[in-house]
């Protein structure tokens, strides 16, 4: 399969997963107003103040990208006080930067996606891993808080109701690693499947615990259980530049494209 196809799939099992964790979201804390909708051949996907997704995603991919797309798209951001941002593919309509370029954009994040076709054999695990249950919910919150630093009232909130919201919306779900003689949580990590798609999530290591195995742990296990769920191929995405990507690379996956988020603060004069 060509890099543009598997980008194509990653962007569309990355929509799938993030859409189905709007009416999640929207349970547990309404006054989020998580919301989704699609915009040309892209999806907007809103979790709401304090959490990592409001943003378009995947637009330009598989159609041509129409002026009116955004008009539509930023008249809601407007409407709503959302600041507008978007991904765009490194394989997207090419006209789609020029256009944002003229409205104001300006790119900010880049992250790189990756593919996995779920060949093994796969690394070999240093610790024991195990699906997140209602008992070891609250361990997975706390242990991603401390993993990815997210200190302060707010963030902690964020990062509580994100893990909640996976924990009731993804199959197979979130993650724990533990040091296979001990009980205490070294690792957290999250799984998705949409159709024959395994998404793999952010993934984190307590600092105690760094420089032990356990993001090889994680991935192993992952794709290892993306087999035994009869999907034919992983897919996730990582930071540019950053260690998790080094981590992914060295263990069979590979770059497919590309995705940088262009923003423009509000307000919007269109």
């Amino acid at each position: 399969m060509e890099p543009a196809d598997l980008a194509k799939r990653n962007s569309a099992a990355t929509i799938g997963d993030l859409d189905a964790m709007v009416p999640a979201i929207a349970e547990l804390a309404p006054e989020q107003g998580a919301t989704s909708f699609p915009v040309g051949d892209g999806r907007a996907v809103f979790f709401g103040p304090g959490l990592f997704v409001n943003r378009l995603l995947g637009l330009g991919l598989t159609a041509n990208v129409q002026p009116d797309d955004l008009d539509t798209f930023e008249q809601l951001c407007a409407k709503n006080r959302w600041e507008p941002s978007i991904d765009v593919w490194t394989h997207a309509d090419p006209k789609l930067a020029l256009m944002l370029s003229a409205r104001g954009y300006a790119p900010d994040d880049e992250v790189v996606a990756l593919c996995h076709t779920l060949d093994g054999p796969f690394p070999t695990r240093s610790h024991r891993v195990e699906v997140v249950s209602q008992d070891t919910l609250d361990e997975w919150c706390d242990g991603a808080a401390v993993g990815w630093g997210h200190d302060g009232t707010a963030r902690r909130r964020g990062s509580d109701l994100y893990g909640r919201a996976a924990f009731t919306a993804q199959r197979p779900g979130l993650l724990l690693a533990r040091p296979f003689d001990e009980e205490q949580v070294s690792g957290c990590a999250a799984l998705a499947v949409v159709g024959d798609t395994a998404i793999l999530g952010g993934m984190s290591t307590l600092p105690d615990h760094r420089r032990t195995g356990v993001q090889t742990t994680m991935i192993s296990a992952r794709l290892e259980m993306a087999v035994e769920l009869g999907c034919s191929l992983a897919t996730t995405q990582a930071e540019a530049g950053g260690d998790s990507l080094r981590n992914l690379l060295r263990h069979g996956f590979v770059e497919v494209g590309r995705i940088t988020n262009w923003t423009t603060p509000l307000p919007l004069s269109r």
